[in-house]
């Protein structure tokens, strides 16, 4: 009880800080085409690890967009055949959300288009995660879930297989961080209340944050 009391007063403060874009004022980012580092696969498993130290260099528009299209981005497109991913999902139903934060304000990412919708302005990086080595961090990446996208599962399914799926996206975040020289976590102690209040979910549940930097 004390922890969502606390919860609830910092959303308080952070709803203060933030102005959310209008529908009819959203704004459209198109991404790079993405370009990957030339490294073996096995490279990138020998140098995958996690780190906590990053450098304060804001990351350029080519590794956002590189890293955003390696977690779930759109690799297949063949007619009548489903769309797919670069990550794997139970039952296909691509229920993974990504956002991305920085000090301009927060953006989700549209695989289809491979673009950033800006959701609002402000930055409220602190506010995500518990862990205070997270701050340095120029982009903060969040992992979530939309249940509403799994209506073939009853609720303990679909907790149970986002779960399961997050994972799969985490980990191609670690795999082209490691290719390309940059730094990264999968931080499982974050603010859900906070980050589920910021995004709007309703039917869903915020799962992972990746701070993502250049190596120091």
């Amino acid at each position: 009880m004390f922890d969502r009391f606390y919860a609830h007063k910092e959303w308080q403060k952070i709803r203060r800080l933030i102005t959310y874009i209008e529908e009819e004022d959203v704004e459209i980012t198109t991404l790079e085409k993405p370009q990957l580092p030339q490294v073996s696969i096995a490279k990138a498993f020998w140098h995958r690890r996690s780190e906590r130290c990053y450098s304060t260099n804001k990351l350029s528009a080519q590794d956002i967009s590189n890293v955003l299209w390696c977690a779930d981005g759109i690799n297949t497109e063949r007619g009548y055949f489903p769309i797919l991913r670069t990550a794997p999902t139970a039952s296909n139903h691509q229920e993974i959300d990504i956002y991305v934060f920085d000090e301009r304000g927060c953006y989700r990412y549209l695989p289809t288009t491979h673009s950033l919708s800006k959701m609002f302005e402000g930055d409220v990086r602190e506010f995500l995660c518990e862990q205070d080595f997270v701050l340095a961090a120029p982009v903060i990446i969040c992992l979530t879930a939309d249940y509403l996208k799994m209506h073939r599962h009853n609720r303990m399914k679909r907790i149970r297989y986002s779960n399961m799926d997050v994972g799969y996206v985490s980990q191609n975040i670690y795999l082209y961080c490691a290719a390309a020289g940059l730094a990264t976590v999968a931080c499982g102690r974050i603010n859900r209340y906070v980050i589920n209040k910021l995004l709007r979910i309703k039917n869903g549940d915020a799962l992972l944050c990746h701070p993502i930097g250049y190596r120091i």
